[in-house]
């Protein structure tokens, strides 16, 4: 397969730049950014930021098929909607419904008529689609026969990349063609990501207190008014965004604190599944379908014994969002399900469980290093390792009479370290992959 017309998503100018150098021109590019709105460069339409298509689709020449908007609204309106909410960290700049809806279908069509228009054969997205807009857009490649690129750099080695074709083959990886080098990685030390305790940058640090919140929300405060005064809109909107996480994680703190439960209560075997936070574009794209945390618990409820507890661990991070009162009203519902503080030790809840479950979240695979078995409800990177579950492949017999095999954990963990390549911020040697990997394909 030869690829005429090319569309790129993400990035910045110097892949493009590199592409064209190696004879390889885009028709079009929706790059990261909100300056310009679009313009004509060297035959490439570049458009920043894909929120700009209004202002340049005056009319849009051809909208999609119904059978491709029936099935793009079945299969994604829920999870633009959420994809949509979770950019506005203040509730009151959220859009209705009813806008939601109309934008939704305004993507699908000015989306289908630029891969009409441009003839696109092919889509290089930089990371997983995972904004409202551009799960549109891989889903519409996919419905039209478009051949789809995507750059994974999450997973077990970080600023090291995985080139595949489809969202799907996340955890997989049957279509990562190109491999790097083997490298040993130690199941035995346990190494959290930074990102996972820092807090919420400017708003809080891990375990923070309401005071401490206060005195970040009035430096902010202070921000503001100076972007204010400077005329700094973009600098503006952060400190107003701080200011309402900050509002946020009080009020969560102020109603969380009185939901959790004893630990030390808690007796026999349990299922620990720690909350990923919201909103998070990885549980909320990747999480599918079970973005909605609940249900994935729900079902877990539903095929364990009656006596083996489940305990929802709070995430350390969460504000206010998606922990409304209807929240706690459903795990209430729940029999024999426990809702514990963000501050215990998840690796003391680990340790003494039967086992891990989540969607796809750091502590399965740290549940894996310490020996124990996890039930996996999404594409987590980790799923095909010896020791996961997939939610609906197991049964708690299965889960009780694990044995353990660091040797198989940790040969899996080698040959799924040659998938990452080196290294992502080298833009030529991820354009050359790229490139390797479009010829791969033909």
């Amino acid at each position: 397969m030869t690829f005429k017309s090319i569309m790129v998503i993400g990035f910045d100018s110097d892949f493009v730049s590199i592409l064209k150098n190696k004879n390889i021109i885009p028709k079009l590019w929706i790059k990261p950014g909100v300056h310009k709105i679009f313009e004509e460069k060297e035959g490439v339409l570049c458009i920043n930021h894909e929120y700009f298509f209004y202002d340049y689709f005056k009319k849009v020449k051809k909208v999609a098929p119904i059978e491709y908007v029936h099935i793009i609204r079945k299969e994604l309106y829920i999870q633009f909607e959420i994809n949509n909410d979770r950019k506005f960290s203040c509730s009151w700049q959220r859009k209705s419904w009813e806008s939601n809806v109309h934008k939704f279908h305004l993507f699908i069509n000015m989306y289908y008529d630029l891969l009409k228009e441009k003839s696109i054969d092919c889509i290089i997205f930089s990371e997983y689609p995972h904004s409202g807009s551009k799960i549109i857009l891989y889903k519409l490649a996919k419905l039209m026969g478009i051949e789809t690129i995507i750059t994974y750099s999450a997973g077990m080695l970080r600023g090291k990349y995985i080139i595949i074709k489809d969202m799907d083959d996340i955890g997989r990886f049957e279509t990562a063609k190109i491999k790097g080098k083997q490298i040993f990685v130690d199941t035995k030390k346990i190494e959290r990501p930074k990102y996972v305790e820092l807090g919420i940058k400017g708003v809080f640090k891990k375990n923070d207190g309401k005071i401490n919140i206060y005195i970040n929300i009035i430096k902010n405060l202070k921000k503001y008014i100076s972007f204010y005064i400077k005329g700094d809109e973009e600098k503006k909107k952060r400190s107003i965004q701080r200011i309402c996480r900050g509002f946020d994680r009080i009020k969560f703190l102020k109603i969380a604190n009185k939901k959790y439960e004893d630990v030390n209560d808690i007796i026999g075997d349990f299922i620990v599944f720690p909350l990923h936070v919201q909103p998070e574009a990885t549980g909320e794209t990747l999480g599918e379908p079970f973005s909605d945390q609940l249900s994935a618990i729900e079902h877990l409820r539903n095929v364990l014994p009656e006596n083996v507890k489940i305990i929802i661990k709070e995430n350390m991070n969460q504000t206010i969002y998606a922990r409304g009162e209807f929240f706690y009203k459903r795990i209430e519902s729940m029999n024999n399900v426990f809702y514990v503080s963000h501050e215990i030790d998840i690796y003391k809840l680990i340790k003494k469980s039967v086992a891990v479950a989540t969607l796809l979240g750091t502590a399965g695979w740290e549940a894996l290093c310490m020996g124990k078995p996890v039930i996996c409800y999404a594409r987590a990177w980790y799923r095909n390792f010896p020791g996961v579950f997939m939610w609906n492949e197991f049964s708690f017999f299965d889960i009780k009479n694990f044995e353990f095999n660091r040797s198989s954990l940790e040969k899996a963990v080698i040959d799924h370290s040659s998938l990452y390549l080196e290294n992502v911020n080298d833009t030529e040697g991820v354009v050359d992959n790229i490139i390797k990997y479009m010829e791969m394909l033909k």
